[in-house]
């Protein structure tokens, strides 16, 4: 037998459902919760079938911030300092499910080395300093595959 909590959670649960089906009942037909808007924005099953342009894999310890689309102007990435934080070894692509990343940051104190595919082996690309940088594509290849390797400095 259940006690005033337990008839109160399954008034609250029964509500829920209620409210859920309503909410679907009222939804056009061809309506799907992964569908495009109006506005041209891909669905999720849609994103992940589009082609990869570009990934960064963050080669240290330490996590790093990353820029998925470069909006900024020049060396100055207009939406702060960053999109999102990438765990230390893990990829944008597989990570964050992003089919390009354009840009990366090292805080204060923090430099990096910069490595890209070159359809062969991983190349020194070059090393920066703590701030906001951009990547773009690597000649050659049709994916720009990136390695930001940082440390303190």
């Amino acid at each position: 037998m259940l006690g005033q909590r337990g008839r109160d959670t399954v008034r609250f649960i029964s509500k829920l459902a209620v409210v859920g089906l309503s909410a679907l009942a009222v939804m056009p037909l061809g309506a799907t919760a992964g569908a495009s808007s109006a506005t041209g924005t891909a669905a999720p099953s849609e994103a992940s079938a589009a082609r990869l342009e570009s990934y960064i894999y963050n080669g240290s310890s330490l996590a790093m911030g990353v820029m998925r689309t470069w909006n900024g102007t020049g060396r100055i990435y207009g939406s702060g300092l960053y999109d999102k934080a990438l765990p230390a070894r893990k990829r944008t692509d597989t990570s964050f499910s992003w089919t390009r990343a354009q840009g990366f940051y090292l805080g204060s104190g923090y430099c990096g080395d910069i490595f890209y595919w070159n359809g062969s082996m991983w190349a020194y690309g070059a090393s920066r300093k703590s701030g906001q940088h951009r990547l773009g594509t690597v000649v050659g290849q049709s994916v720009a595959r990136w390695e930001v390797r940082q440390y303190r400095c």
